[in-house]
């Protein structure tokens, strides 16, 4: 992470030296120029404005590649301490509990209370109905 957060300043600094020279290169391709200047340094300049052209968008690629890693990790990095933090959680419920089956019984309750309380009231009506009521069935 911290490559990352290093690297990402050192490449905008080269995508600015390149915009840099990419300009002072446009300024030299004036018309009169073209007319009367070294057709050997045109040839040359031209090339060297191609190469920083390339270069520049070569670092603003990685840039975006560096940024975009920059933020998975991150993502990750909280990920991993959310799940930490839940599993501290569960380590201390364990140990202030002091047994394992402690923990797995109140899972089974947390997972299975609705459909317990659920059984025991339809229960609980089928008794009230007989013993006030008769049998359900009847006419």
């Amino acid at each position: 992470m911290q490559r990352i957060q290093s690297e990402i300043p050192q490449r905008e600094e080269e995508i600015r030296r390149a915009d840099k020279v990419v300009g002072e290169l446009k300024e030299l391709r004036s018309t009169w120029e073209r007319l009367v200047g070294d057709r050997e340094q045109q040839i040359a300049n031209g090339e060297q404005l191609a190469r920083m052209t390339k270069f520049r968008a070569e670092s603003a690629d990685r840039v975006a590649a560096l940024r975009l890693e920059s933020k998975r990790t991150i993502w990750e990095r909280d990920g991993l301490e959310i799940s930490r933090a839940r599993l501290d959680a569960q380590l201390d419920l364990l140990q202030n509990d002091g047994t394992v089956a402690g923990h797995y019984l109140r899972l089974a309750w947390h997972l299975m209370k609705s459909g317990i309380i659920w059984g025991l009231a339809i229960y609980g009506a089928g008794c009230l109905a007989f013993f006030f009521g008769g049998s359900v069935c009847q006419r």
